[in-house]
């Protein structure tokens, strides 16, 4: 019986630094939403952060479906929980 050749898989790109940390410096270039929002008066400091941290998110996922191989958050939250709960009901503690 004749086998198929195994289907070489790549590995899945490693994600890049602006994927992996938001840095602010990056993301002050304001969109159409915070255009409107601010109109001529302009927004305040904490609300622009949140703003540059939208559109980080936004592109992390738009990053992210493009290379689906690489995402690895809900395995990354799974974990977390994990961990959490055997801190919580631990014996030894």
């Amino acid at each position: 019986m004749t086998r198929w050749p195994a289907r070489r898989r790549d590995p899945p790109p490693e994600p890049l630094a602006w994927v992996r940390a938001f840095e602010p410096e990056r993301w002050t270039e304001p969109d159409e939403q915070e255009l409107l929002m601010a109109g001529d008066h302009g927004l305040p400091e904490d609300v622009r952060r949140w703003h540059a941290e939208r559109r980080w998110n936004a592109a992390v996922n738009d990053w992210y479906r493009q290379h689906p191989g690489a995402d690895h958050r809900l395995e990354d939250l799974i974990q977390r929980r994990r961990w959490r709960r055997a801190a919580l009901f631990d014996d030894d503690g």
